[in-house]
């Protein structure tokens, strides 16, 4: 993260970052157990991958949550990025998933504009928010956010 806010305070361009929350899926390691619980995360982290472009950068973070690092990226195209991430995680079969499912996600994305100077922990609080929207919208969702709507 460190790196990629100090390229984008040299070159100027937009770039954004997309946050993927597991919906309920504390509910998933209580019924099924963890090791049940590991097999969905792995498939859900497969999904995504399939899904990133060889520019981006995707990584596991906290628990069940993962991130997306798109470099020069503004925020419609994470957008088409990250909708079809939503669908494809939702249509994982249970063979893959290793319980019934469905596993849904809630999504939040926000772009860093070309001017716009944050640090990391104010760049993953705000694209926190953009996920915590989602959940509060009613989950399997994504939700994104820019600049300029955070400053309304």
């Amino acid at each position: 993260m460190e790196q990629l806010l100090a390229l984008h305070k040299r070159y100027k361009k937009r770039s954004s970052l997309i946050m993927i929350d597991l919906d309920h899926f504390k509910r998933v390691n209580d019924l099924y157990g963890h090791i049940i619980g590991d097999q969905a995360l792995k498939a859900v982290a497969e999904c995504v991958r399939q899904h990133c472009r060889a520019s981006d950068v995707l990584a596991r973070h906290g628990g069940e949550e993962f991130i997306i690092i798109c470099s020069d990226s503004n925020i419609q195209e994470s957008r088409q990025l990250a909708e079809p991430i939503r669908e494809s995680v939702e249509q994982l079969r249970s063979e893959t998933l290793g319980f019934p499912g469905p596993q849904t996600v809630s999504i939040g994305a926000y772009e860093l504009s070309s001017d716009e100077e944050l640090s990391v922990d104010q760049l993953f609080s705000r694209v926190d928010k953009a996920l915590y929207r989602a959940k509060k919208e009613g989950r399997n969702k994504v939700v994104i956010s820019t600049q300029e709507q955070v400053e309304k």
